[in-house]
């Protein structure tokens, strides 16, 4: 809400920070005496407008309104539909790297058991073989091995 500072007295705390008690009039008229206004309001004149809120103020029983600046909300604060999409694509992002993951799994079994039994079939057979006669084999039981992967137990 929009104020004009009517009186103005500046003042120091004991610390030495300035401030000032001023009597402010709002845009329906309504005066508010013993306001206390604190930097950088304080260095605002009388008859200036300022544009904040409003508290009551009991300061040792003595009753009167502290002047708030009027503030911008934080970026952050402007942000909750940004971080609801990004949240959602994280969602997103984390269920493909667990399917991903999973179908890596799969496979990386699927190859290491290819492997021990393309092993163990030639060490049965006791005959010599080529490498291109162990990749067909192994091709085999990859193969094998994909295709009950997709068939449930």
């Amino acid at each position: 809400m929009n104020y004009k500072i009517k009186e103005k007295k500046d003042l120091t705390s004991s610390k030495g920070n300035a401030f000032a008690i001023a009597t402010l009039v709002d845009e329906t008229g309504a005066e508010f005496e013993n306001t206390t206004l604190f930097s950088p309001i304080n260095a605002k004149a009388v008859g200036e407008m300022i544009e904040g809120e409003l508290a009551v103020n009991d300061y040792n029983g003595k009753k009167g309104w502290k002047f708030s600046v009027a503030t911008a909300a934080p970026r952050w604060a402007t942000k909750k539909p940004d971080i609801a999409k990004a949240m959602e694509k994280k969602e997103a992002s984390i269920e493909k790297f667990q399917t991903n993951k999973e179908s890596s799994i799969e496979k990386m079994a699927c190859f290491r058991d290819s492997t021990l039994a393309t092993n163990l079939y030639f060490d049965k057979q006791g005959l010599p073989f080529t490498v291109e006669e162990y990749i067909k084999k192994w091709e085999q039981f990859r193969a094998a091995l994909e295709n009950k992967l997709t068939i449930p137990f």
